[in-house]
């Protein structure tokens, strides 16, 4: 207890400035950044927020008659302004000056408190924050190193040579007259220019030999030399550059006869005679009389195309009946199709209700009839078409059981009774059904 006091008194100053007694609140704060992490002496602790907690809990520690205090991440987020995972990062910089012990319930001072830490210096914490040189020699002898090179009380600052300064400045300015020069003119002008550029080409065109390749070689890097010669090219801006390099690429192109404004001719011309030869070629296809042979009559509508054409439409007819005729136990059936293949509607189950033994059924429980039919039997066909499949469901109406009452009640029942053992098993088993 005694020793905490002392602590606390030690950790005042006297600020001449002001002639008070000043709390550490405001020096610890000054001296955060000579305070190195625990987890890396190297590294001062964080950032602003990290050296106000310092401070913050340095103050109510000093405050407190114990030197025990008791904080939760609520309180620490208020002062770092982040979550709890941040905050315990923030907590492991600063385990070499306070002592965290970390509870999920405490009767702390009289009070429960939940979920917090209490805090308290450890051994060397008033030390470290009175005297982080004598702790952190290297961070606080980076904060303090002095550059000699930058040191102008013992060097003086070096000035550029004038005569250096001069040529620089006059570059400069000649290079933006030449920029805004160039700017100004005419696009007549620029073309007329960008020609005096490349004018060397015609005379290297002339003295080279007469092979292609070479000849493109010998032009592209001529072209290349003498733009980057030139003094205005490299006064130039970088897209006015790129316009000198494409004006010279165009006119190589149409030296050598491979420009685009040729290239378009010469797939236009191109085009053009395609077309004209595919208009010949119609007109003469067009025009060819047909050829009739001396022998041959004629031809035209006789008498008899009706009563043929008749006569053609009525083999079509029996041939299709011929391919949806099957013979099953020696007897023909037309009309074989699956049971799903049969549509049933309104029509057709009045039909079989009329036909049945059980008129009084509804449309629904015969189409749910005819629905499990069609389901349990996928691959059943029906021989003779509509009027088989008929007789076909009226053979299943008839035979559907009827229920009574009391037989309805009975099989609820049984139903209810295998469910309620069906639920017993599961309990006792410890049986875990998914739906």
């Amino acid at each position: 207890m005694a020793k905490t006091l002392s602590n606390v008194i030690s950790l005042e100053f006297y600020n001449k400035k002001t002639n008070k007694i000043e709390k550490t609140f405001d020096q610890i704060k000054r001296v955060a950044k000579f305070i190195g992490r625990a987890n890396d002496p190297t590294k001062c602790i964080g950032n602003k927020n990290t050296k106000i907690l310092l401070a913050n809990i340095a103050d109510q520690i000093n405050r407190s008659k114990t030197g025990i205090i008791f904080i939760d991440h609520d309180w620490i987020s208020e002062i770092t302004e982040a979550r709890r995972r941040q905050n315990t990062n923030i907590i492991d910089e600063l385990t070499d000056i306070f002592h965290f012990d970390y509870h999920r319930f405490i009767i702390f001072e009289g009070e429960k408190k939940c979920y917090g830490y209490t805090v308290k210096y450890t051994d060397d914490g008033i030390e470290r924050i009175n005297n982080p040189e004598l702790f952190y020699p290297e961070l606080f002898n980076k904060k303090f190193q002095i550059n000699s090179k930058k040191n102008y009380s013992i060097e003086g600052k070096k000035l550029p040579d004038i005569a250096q300064k001069i040529a620089l400045h006059e570059a400069k300015n000649c290079a933006i007259h030449a920029q805004v020069q160039y700017r100004d003119l005419d696009i007549l002008d620029i073309n007329t220019d960008l020609s005096d550029l490349c004018s060397s080409e015609d005379s290297s065109l002339g003295n080279e030999s007469q092979d292609p390749k070479n000849q493109d070689t010998n032009f592209i890097s001529s072209n290349r030399t003498e733009l980057e010669a030139n003094t205005e090219f490299h006064s130039m801006s970088r897209v006015d550059r790129m316009i000198a390099r494409e004006q010279a690429r165009r006119e190589r192109d149409a030296l050598e006869g491979n420009s685009f404004e040729e290239i378009l001719a010469r797939a236009k011309a191109q085009r053009d005679k395609e077309r004209l030869v595919l208009t010949k070629q119609q007109e003469t296809a067009g025009a060819e009389p047909p050829k009739v042979v001396p022998d041959q009559k004629p031809q035209g509508p006789t008498p008899n195309s009706e009563l043929l054409e008749f006569a053609r439409q009525e083999m079509l007819q029996v041939k299709e009946q011929q391919n949806d005729t099957h013979t099953r136990n020696g007897n023909v059936y037309h009309g074989n199709k699956l049971l799903n293949e049969f549509e049933f509607t309104d029509d057709l189950i009045d039909v079989v209700l009329e036909k049945s033994d059980k008129p009084h059924f509804s449309r629904e429980r015969v189409r749910a009839i005819m629905r499990n039919i069609v389901v349990s039997n996928p691959n059943l066909r029906i021989w003779g078409g509509k009027n088989a499949f008929i007789n076909y469901m009226v053979k299943a109406i008839n035979n559907e059981k009827e229920f009574t009452k009391e037989e309805k009640a009975q099989s609820l029942a049984e139903m209810k009774r295998k469910e309620a053992e069906q639920v017993m098993y599961d309990f006792q088993h410890r049986v875990i059904r998914y739906f």
